[in-house]
């Protein structure tokens, strides 16, 4: 499912993966390791200016 969803190109997307229509960069030869480092990314918040939401 994941090689499905993130690493094959689709025709319906013109040759694009699902990943790259979402804006998710698949950078390099090793798409598996690509996948594995953006999924274990951790965005930095701006604490100072961060308001849960309710």
């Amino acid at each position: 499912m994941i090689t499905h969803n993130y690493i094959r190109p689709h025709e319906a997307l013109n040759g694009n993966t699902p990943a790259q229509a979402c804006g998710i960069e698949m950078k390099g030869q090793n798409k598996w390791l690509t996948l594995i480092q953006n999924a274990s990314y951790e965005p930095k918040v701006n604490r100072e200016n961060y308001e849960p939401r309710s």
